[in-house]
């Protein structure tokens, strides 16, 4: 056999199995290496081994990448450990600082989610709005289209079928309208004359204002019970300056008069010339008609007072 020719040192580690192969090798050399290293430190407990009675391990508790459940339940108590450590190391306003900045972000990441939650809710609120809408539109089309459909009248199945016109239909027979019945004309009724009278009695200046005082004189031989408009004039113009109209609230007797007045800021011609009242009308009123008998005019008096010189 030739050393040097690896084919057949190959061959003849497969048919004589006794010869250790290449990962044997290495795993011999690896445990001659622990065995020297060991040698300087001896481990006082374990079991020992049958050639050089040094303590001896389980293969597998040698390895590098052995136990690995040991080594996944110490690695995260050692980030937690470290991650501890990290937190002490500084001082307390720093802690503080770091507590109230992990507050402010949970407090930003609730904010956003809020926001979030907000407006997928809003989205979904406006969703079923529109949808109702669409509904609604849809029933009202579905309505207006009932709407359009024309209904058979009795017309138009008179044309469609001629047939009922002359046979199943009978002809109408008109009804007689009633003859309305002809209203009484109201009759006006004739207005009874009383003999009253107004007469102008004195202008009397009451602060910037002047009065003008009448009498009312019951001539008739009845009790009157209507009203008296008086309107002032005056030469130039035919619009009345003043008018007033007074209710007899208690029976005027017979032969009887009383007094009545109003004040206006014209005065009369004796004191404004031709700007003052010169004349009057007065009408009598019984149930809102005039009932005069005479022409119901009369002249201002010349008598005039003035109050404030008193």
């Amino acid at each position: 056999m030739n050393p040097n020719d690896l084919h057949e040192q190959n061959t003849v580690q497969e048919q004589n199995p006794q010869f250790p192969s290449n990962l044997d090798r290495d795993l011999h050399a690896w445990f001659q290496s622990l065995q020297n290293r060991s040698s300087s430190s001896p481990r006082g407990n374990g079991r020992h081994n049958l050639t050089g009675g040094m303590p001896y391990e389980p293969r597998n508790s040698l390895l590098p990448f052995a136990r690995p459940s040991l080594l996944s339940q110490q690695r995260p108590q050692r980030s937690r450990n470290r991650l501890w450590q990290w937190y002490f190391g500084w001082s307390s306003k720093q802690k503080l600082a770091i507590g109230f900045g992990i507050l402010i972000s949970l407090f930003l990441l609730g904010i956003i989610w809020g926001a979030i939650a907000g407006l997928a809710f809003s989205k979904q609120q406006s969703q079923k709005h529109q949808k109702t809408i669409r509904q609604a539109n849809t029933v009202q089309d579905t309505q207006g289209v009932t709407d359009q459909v024309p209904t058979p009248t009795i017309a138009a199945l008179l044309i469609s079928n001629p047939t009922l016109t002359s046979t199943s239909l009978p002809s109408p027979t008109p009804t007689p309208q009633p003859t309305p019945s002809p209203l009484p004309q109201q009759t006006p009724k004739s207005v009874e004359r009383v003999n009253v009278t107004a007469t102008s009695q004195m202008v009397k200046k009451v602060g910037p204002q002047y009065r003008y005082i009448f009498d009312v004189l019951n001539n008739d031989s009845k009790s009157f019970g209507g009203s008296v408009t008086i309107s002032l004039y005056n030469d130039s113009q035919q619009t009345p300056l003043a008018q007033h109209t007074f209710d007899m609230t208690q029976p005027l007797e017979p032969n009887a008069k009383r007094l009545i007045y109003f004040d206006i800021s014209t005065g009369p011609a004796s004191q404004q010339s031709v700007n003052g009242v010169t004349r009057f009308k007065y009408a009598i009123l019984v149930n809102g008609q005039q009932a005069n008998i005479g022409d119901g005019e009369g002249k201002i008096t010349d008598k005039y007072e003035d109050s404030s010189l008193f």
